[in-house]
């Protein structure tokens, strides 16, 4: 398990550096292991007590990297570009389910990134990203993956930003009110008050597009 922590963490560092098609090689074989040690996980009867106790010995992380917490999207709602990586201490067991999470996420996120640095933008790489955030979101509420507020806040924002993109505003609107939300949460809810500085600017950019349109009545 630690040569696939090690994996994705490296993997990570490829979409920071615009590597997308490399990426997206590496993430989908990677993913491959990975859902085969779920499932046997999920067959197992009982999971053994050092992978019990380490379970909150890991943290999920945003990479940090100016050049992809910067991007701004050429649709209406912006993208939150920095992958995620796994930190832990060493010999620390991170379970499959967790790794997948994250392998699943970051596949997602060059797809669209690679989307909207493409010179002819081929669409259907949008609705694999889509597609992928929502496989993301599915592992984490089916398999209990322990994810932070901020995490679902920029998976949902993302995926909001690839629906609309694709299917029009009404899709994306659906997902930018459970992002808004998520955002209530964590601003009056979330034990985690303080935030990275990127996310700070990235949901102070995309709040406006969190609010409800207003209406406006016909001229009498």
């Amino acid at each position: 398990m630690t040569s696939q922590l090690d994996s994705l963490t490296s993997i990570a560092n490829h979409i920071v550096r615009g590597d997308y098609d490399l990426t997206i090689f590496l993430l989908t074989e990677s993913l491959k292991t990975l859902r085969a040690e779920v499932v046997m996980k999920m067959e197992e009867e009982c999971r053994s007590r050092s992978a019990e106790s380490s379970q909150d010995m890991f943290e999920i992380h945003f990479v940090a990297a100016a050049e992809s917490s910067d991007f701004r999207n050429q649709g209406r709602i912006p993208i939150f570009g920095q992958p995620l990586v796994v930190r832990c201490a060493l010999g620390v067991i991170v379970p499959p389910e967790t790794l997948s999470f994250v392998a699943t996420y970051n596949l997602a996120l060059a797809y669209q990134l690679k989307y909207y640095h493409e010179e002819i933008q081929n669409v259907s790489n949008l609705r694999k990203a889509a597609n992928l955030y929502k496989c993301s979101q599915e592992v984490a509420c089916r398999l209990s993956v322990k994810i932070s507020a901020i995490h679902l806040f920029t998976l949902v924002t993302n995926m909001a930003s690839a629906q609309e993109a694709i299917w029009g505003k009404e899709e994306g609107r659906l997902c930018l009110d459970h992002a808004l939300s998520v955002y209530m949460f964590m601003k009056f809810g979330c034990e985690e008050k303080k935030l990275p500085q990127s996310l700070c600017c990235f949901l102070w950019y995309v709040f406006p597009f969190l609010l409800p349109e207003p209406v406006i009545a016909p001229a009498a």
